[in-house]
């Protein structure tokens, strides 16, 4: 049966309860030079799974616990990168964390 409906094609936004932004604060403030551990790898992967991200987290688009401004401006993974990237904006608003401004190369 066929219908005259347009459907609506909404994006999803992901819930972030409390334990989920206990774990996000956590992992943020992991230093670079210790993110390459099993552990704290399997703990972002739990955090991208809790945020709808765990797609982007597989392609290794970027995590929300990555604070480069790398942005993919063309191509296939500039979508996903926005969408973490937006995800990411607003963990650092709720958790009352301001965002160090990008480095420029000279």
């Amino acid at each position: 049966m066929s219908t005259n409906r347009t459907p609506i094609n909404r994006t999803r936004t992901p819930i972030i309860d409390a334990e989920t932004l206990a774990l996000f604060v956590e992992l943020n403030a992991v230093p670079k030079r210790r993110r390459d551990t099993d552990t704290f790898k399997q703990r972002d992967r739990e955090l991208a799974r809790r945020l709808d991200l765990g797609g982007e987290w597989m392609c290794d688009v970027c995590s929300v616990t990555d604070a480069s401004h790398k942005s993919y401006r063309t191509g296939m993974h500039h979508d996903s990168w926005l969408k973490v990237r937006a995800v990411r904006l607003r963990l650092l608003a709720l958790a009352g964390i301001s965002e160090a401004p990008a480095k420029r190369a000279n």
